[in-house]
């Protein structure tokens, strides 16, 4: 790596990174990019790992379905975050916004950059990384890779029409993950085969959510408070808790997800298989106030079990204006097996979110 390139890193890492991403508050875990505010929450890899596994084996268009949610969330956190784009900058100022973004967003994702080339004339925009989240393990990506990156470089050159694609993956055993997204019209040519995606659901942030996810202060642990404890790892941008990775994300990312109905059953199982195993595998004792703990502090809001496990409350749930659509599935599967422990079988069925109060309250029942 060159000398500019490690300092680059090291700012980022080290400065940037700690300063946008806010980890010092219970329940809430906010960023700001381009000075707009949104809410993130943790998450765990292996979740989004099988997740992407399942869709694909159980649809003939699973890795379409994948990718199309990805190249929306990609889009709206674009739109949604008032970021620099061709229209809105000159092309100094948006090439140099890019290779901020990209390096970003890499320092989280990834450990390291190897190749980063942006050509606005062409509108094509290549990345090489190390150990991007999930698709190193799976091989697959078009969830958070493929399409994310399609997503994001659609909204900056203004063009739907913008796709990406794999060229190498360390997850089918090559040195790197090589990423291009350009025109449809340039995978033609060149003979590369790619998923079409020009339409795909968007949504507008407004008033609403500032106020709903706006942090307050509550009485529990934060994910700095952990990280403190050496309970959680934090080192080049990546999250740890034993053998797990876990990574920071916007919350629309769960509701795109849990928006398309041929998904739902499939998250709720996987969250619940790895909730059940996550607890289990730590040996945890008292799970109940394991879950309270853990949750707030990756960013869900006050999390409360109630007595005899038959209710949960969470106060100050992350929202955005896809939750009127939503039934919940990641945090009631997530919840649901944590609390299966030791033969047990619990499962939220029943879910209500009041959003008549100042912030969201969501309340999961047997």
């Amino acid at each position: 790596m060159a000398i500019k390139d490690a300092i680059i890193k090291w700012f980022l890492l080290n400065v940037i990174v700690p300063r946008r991403a806010i980890f010092g508050t219970p329940g809430f875990i906010t960023a700001d990019i381009s000075k707009s505010f949104y809410r993130e929450v943790v998450l765990p890899e292996n979740v989004f790992y099988d997740i992407e596994k399942r869709v694909v084996q159980k649809y003939k268009n699973g890795a379409e379905i994948l990718y199309r949610i990805g190249k929306s969330f990609g889009f709206c956190f674009g739109k949604n975050n008032n970021l620099p784009n061709i229209r809105t900058v000159s092309k100094r100022e948006f090439i140099s916004f890019s290779n901020f973004l990209a390096r970003y967003v890499c320092a989280t994702w990834a450990s390291k950059i190897e190749k980063l080339s942006i050509d606005i004339e062409n509108g094509i925009f290549q990345l090489g990384v190390k150990n991007y989240i999930i698709c190193s393990k799976n091989g697959l990506g078009y969830l958070l890779t493929t399409g994310v990156i399609a997503g994001i470089w659609s909204y900056s050159l203004y063009n739907k029409r913008l796709e990406a694609v794999h060229i190498t993956c360390e997850g089918k055993g090559q040195n790197s993950c090589y990423i291009i997204a350009a025109p449809q019209k340039f995978f033609e040519k060149e003979n590369i085969k790619y998923i079409i995606c020009d339409e795909f659901p968007t949504y507008d942030k407004t008033f609403m959510y500032e106020k709903f996810n706006k942090p307050v202060k509550i009485q529990r642990y934060s994910l700095m408070d952990l990280i403190n404890t050496n309970v959680i790892k934090y080192e080049k941008g990546m999250i740890r808790f034993g053998d797990e990775r876990f990574f920071e994300c916007d919350i629309s990312l769960i509701y795109l997800l849990e928006n398309d109905n041929l998904l739902k059953k499939i998250i709720f199982d996987v969250c619940f298989e790895w909730g059940k195993n996550f607890v289990e595998k730590n040996k945890v004792k008292d799970v109940d106030k394991f879950i309270s703990n853990i949750l707030t502090a990756f960013g869900w809001g006050d999390v409360s079990v109630l007595k005899e496990k038959k209710k949960v409350i969470l106060n100050f749930y992350p929202w955005c204006e896809l939750a009127k659509n939503s039934h919940f599935d990641f945090i009631r599967g997530l919840i649901s097996g944590m609390l299966s422990f030791g033969g047990r079988d619990i499962k939220f069925k029943k879910f209500e979110l009041n959003t008549h109060q100042e912030h969201p309250v969501l309340c999961l029942n047997i």
